[in-house]
């Protein structure tokens, strides 16, 4: 890392073909190191139980040594470049495969499909491919969701948000139930132990006699506007549902958006790979095992938020002031804290980001910047407002949510101050990043067990009152395509000082606030990395807490890719190999989160289909040779 920054320091922050085969050759041996260290460690880290060497700690150990001499190699480029003939025979090849009748045939089926008027030109081509990709990740996303009927509708238990509606509409906060005069009689009925004997709705908090939910109320108030309509109980996994299937739909458009945002000369076929990899990632995929209340209130504040992101981004592409478009992110924003409530971090760094951006480019027009930001802060100020209330009412207490009453689990900190601390770092650390799936040889070959206490590495001390029994995927290991983030994270700050060395401080904000790109780049990690740091302090570690901050990263992600990828230009090979890496990770991204999908949660799709899952893993052991 540090002769990465030296790089960046003698060549004036302009990264170029050096510094991404730098970038490449320390991506790979670190990934080499990884797979290596899992290979031989993999009892003491967890990862299997035998202590000889079997068929996957061999493969880990393979693809160790694969990354590893990929990461030598492009390090060593120059050393060695010069003894070898060149691309000479390449462009012989392609010469002679341009002249073959397989690739003339080829030519003729493009051509006549190139006169069909829908794909006459390249924008239109380009808009049926997205189009085809956005309803191949909506559908995948439903056949997990209906467990691979697409027809079937499978009950799941939770109905907090319906509760809660039916409270919205009976004009009332608590929930109509009423508390068991068993409950009713406890002295201090929020100890685990207390409660024993006792009913109660699992998972509320129990406030003055009365039962509250401690999750946002946005989806509630959603639901209320259904049940005005339809007189019938809603499963929260309607609104699992329905929010994920919005947010890989978001997700998606907002790639294309920022990929073609570029001045790209020529057509890239990444976007191919990278766009599925944005909806059909293992944490995508998840919540459809286990469609809860939690995942509900995360699935709504992700959705709100990147609906949010939609209206900023077409307000910084328009030519004109555009107060309308800052009104609706700030009422995108103000849903989002509604429904989870912890985004206030994002949207509050989305505020920041907005006061830049008016500041930048309404330089001499100090009303028009005003009135932007005016615009985008007082949706916002007022549903933080209502939340306040909405806090006040319940608990008579402006920021209590309702976790300190919470009728949870039995290792619940029983101090308020406990929830977040700095103790936690270290383990969430390993969980969050680290925390490998069990691979396995039979069907579905990708699991994600319960932690147990035997997993954890020598070198982690467990503190008191972490929590970590559910199952969980470390990032490098599930979705790696998002290593390139603090890769380019590293990156903008030096480009970013740069920039200050260059025009001075207040200069060059101005000139990063005026240039969108920049400017949405910044905001994006700026987001993901407050979102992620509030994870890591926190006591409980689960999987679906990784959608707080995986798709505002993904985002992050494309920009900083297809940046990289546009500076490569002109340079073949580089651009080649930086290309395949980037499509490899992509498609182990998918495979990991298709393969996990089947076991995702509760194992839903099992549990629900089992026929169609027997034939499936039959299948693929048929392919196998098992």
């Amino acid at each position: 890392m540090i002769y990465l920054a030296a790089g960046l320091w003698k060549t004036k922050f302009k990264a170029g073909a050096g510094f991404v085969r730098r970038l490449a050759a320390i991506l790979n041996v670190l990934l080499g190191l990884v797979f290596l260290g899992a290979a031989n460690w993999a009892v003491e880290l967890g990862m299997d139980n035998d202590p000889g060497w079997g068929k996957g700690r061999f493969a880990l150990l393979g693809m160790g040594l694969i990354c590893l001499a990929i990461g030598t190699t492009a390090w060593l480029w120059p050393t060695f470049q010069p003894w070898l003939v060149g691309d000479q025979w390449a462009i012989r090849w392609v010469e002679g495969l341009e002249k073959s009748r397989i690739h003339r045939f080829f030519l003729g089926v493009q051509r006549k499909f190139e006169r069909i008027p829908w794909f006459s030109t390249r924008e239109k081509r380009t808009r049926w491919a997205l189009g085809l990709t956005l309803l191949g990740v909506l559908a995948v996303l439903w056949w997990y969701a209906t467990a691979g009927t697409f027809l079937k509708w499978y009950p799941y238990y939770h109905t907090y948000y319906d509760r809660l509606a039916e409270a919205f509409l009976n004009g009332q906060i608590h929930l109509l139930e009423k508390p068991d005069p068993s409950l009713l009689a406890l002295s201090d009925p929020y100890p685990y132990e207390n409660r024993a004997g006792a009913k109660y709705l699992w998972d509320v908090s129990f406030y003055n006699g009365k039962f509250f939910l401690c999750w946002g109320p946005t989806p509630a108030l959603l639901l209320a506007g259904v049940k005005f309509v339809a007189h019938q109980v809603i499963e929260d996994q309607a609104l699992v549902v329905g929010f994920l299937l919005g947010i890989a739909g978001l997700l998606v458009g907002l790639g294309y958006s920022l990929w073609r945002g570029g001045d790209l000369k020529e057509p890239s076929w990444l976007p191919v790979i990278l766009f599925p990899a944005l909806g059909l990632n293992l944490y995508l995929l998840w919540p459809t095992g286990r469609p809860g209340v939690y995942e509900a209130a995360i699935l709504g504040g992700q959705f709100f938020f990147l609906l949010s992101i939609v209206c900023l981004i077409r307000a910084a592409a328009a030519t004109v002031p555009s107060y309308g478009w800052y009104g609706l992110a700030g009422v995108g924003f103000a849903l989002a804290m509604g429904s989870r409530m912890p985004l206030v971090l994002s949207v509050g760094w989305f505020t920041l980001m907005v006061v830049w951006r008016s500041w930048s480019v309404n330089r001499g027009e100090p009303a028009v910047a005003f009135r932007q930001a005016g615009a985008f802060l007082f949706p916002i100020l007022l549903g933080g407002s209502l939340l306040l209330w909405y806090n006040v009412a319940r608990f008579g207490n402006l920021f209590e949510t309702g976790l300190s009453y919470q009728l949870s689990i039995p290792e619940y900190p029983p101090e308020r101050s406990w929830l977040f601390s700095w103790k936690y770092l270290l383990p969430n650390s390993y969980q969050y990043f680290l925390r490998a799936p069990s691979f396995q040889a039979v069907f579905p070959f990708v699991r994600f067990p319960f932690v147990k206490e035997s997993d954890w590495p020598w070198f982690i001390r467990l503190p008191d009152h972490y929590l970590y029994h559910e199952p969980q995927g470390g990032l490098l290991l599930v979705f790696p395509l998002l290593m390139v983030v603090p890769f380019g994270l590293v990156f903008t700050m030096f480009e970013w000082i740069g920039c200050w060395r260059r025009l001075g401080f207040w200069q060059a904000c101005r000139s990063w606030g005026a240039q969108r790109e920049k400017w949405i780049v910044v905001s994006l990690l700026g987001a993901g990395f407050l979102q992620m740091s509030l994870i890591l302090l926190y006591f409980f570690s689960a999987i679906r807490f990784q959608l707080e901050y995986v798709p505002a990263f993904s985002l992050a992600a494309i920009l900083l890719i297809r940046n990289l990828d546009y500076r490569l230009e002109g340079h073949r090979w580089y651009r080649l190999f930086f290309r395949g890496l980037v499509a490899a990770l992509a498609l182990y991204g998918i495979w990991v989160g298709l393969m996990g999908g089947f076991g995702a949660g509760e194992e839903r799709f099992e549990l629900n289909n089992p026929t169609l899952f027997g034939q499936l893993r039959d299948g693929f052991h048929g392919l196998l040779g098992r």
